[in-house]
């Protein structure tokens, strides 16, 4: 079983990126409420209809706007909206600005090197260095998809037998960058099968092998890789699109955590594709 360890902490530049998108905005609305004219624009029902008036003033006089100052309107609409707005985003940056004072994340590994070196050994600490994370990521055992008695044998540098020369690419690939993986780890999850807009089939719960599991070392992410490798075949490209499907109703999702590689007969798996996609993930 993994040890139960912190993912590394991105949330300050995650803060500090809001912080810049609120300036931003911030500064834009100052900028606008500088060139916005004068006078407050109110509002109310007049005989069946809205009348629209201006006031100079918490108690200036009303100043009625007909129909022709449809432009007037906007701007001290949008100036009453830019009021709000900027005093919205003024507290928000104060909020942000006392949080990225206050948090401090490397407390919880000042807490472990705080303890003498005899103490060590005997404590599990709940930050880990990448490999270390890795290290235990990759010690999960599991059992794999078993293999067919005729099934051609691809066995990769590290001994891991694969089932197709693409597969054989991908994790040689793999193994070269680094990264750490898992070869058709099991997953649990609903799945439907021969599904149609008139007649879908109940959907069942069953063990799914995806090809890869692969971990991102330094954000502790988790992506599968599923190769689709007979694309040109109908029958086959159909089947895809079901298991894509499915993958989704189980909260996977081609780019944000499944990655897909795909081949036709006359478009085979290409190793500089396969780098493209650790260097973009890992």
């Amino acid at each position: 079983m993994m040890k139960d360890y912190l993912a590394v902490d991105d949330v300050i530049p995650v803060v500090q990126m809001r912080v810049e998108e609120i300036l931003r905005v911030l500064s834009a609305g100052q900028s606008r409420l500088k060139r916005a004219p004068e006078g407050n624009l109110g509002g109310s029902m007049c005989h069946s209809s809205w009348q629209w008036y201006k006031t100079l003033g918490r108690r200036g006089t009303k100043t009625y706007l007909s129909n022709q100052k449809k432009s007037l309107i906007r701007a001290l609409a949008q100036k009453k909206y830019d009021l709000r707005l900027v005093e919205e985003l003024l507290r928000q940056l104060g909020v942000l600005d006392r949080f990225l004072q206050d948090y401090t994340p490397n407390r919880i590994n000042e807490i472990f090197e705080g303890f003498k070196e005899v103490w060590r050994p005997h404590i599990q600490p709940v930050t880990a260095s990448d490999d270390e994370y890795a290290s235990a990521w990759m010690s999960v055992g599991f059992r794999g998809k078993p293999f067919a008695a005729d099934a051609p044998a691809f066995i990769a540098s590290n001994g891991t037998r694969v089932r197709s020369k693409s597969e054989f690419i991908i994790m040689e690939e793999l193994i070269k960058q680094g990264v750490p993986f898992r070869y058709e780890y099991p997953y649990e999850m609903t799945w439907r099968s021969g599904a149609s807009r008139k007649n879908e089939s109940a959907s069942r719960k069953v063990t799914v092998y995806p090809d890869f599991t692969c971990l991102n070392r330094r954000t502790r992410r988790e992506f599968i890789w599923e190769h689709f490798g007979m694309m040109d075949d109908s029958d086959y490209a159909n089947g895809t699109l079901e298991k894509i499907e499915n993958y989704e109703r189980n909260g996977f999702f081609v780019g944000e955590n499944m990655i897909v590689s795909a081949e036709t007969e006359l478009k085979p798996l290409n190793p500089k594709r396969v780098r493209n996609l650790i260097s973009k993930y890992f």
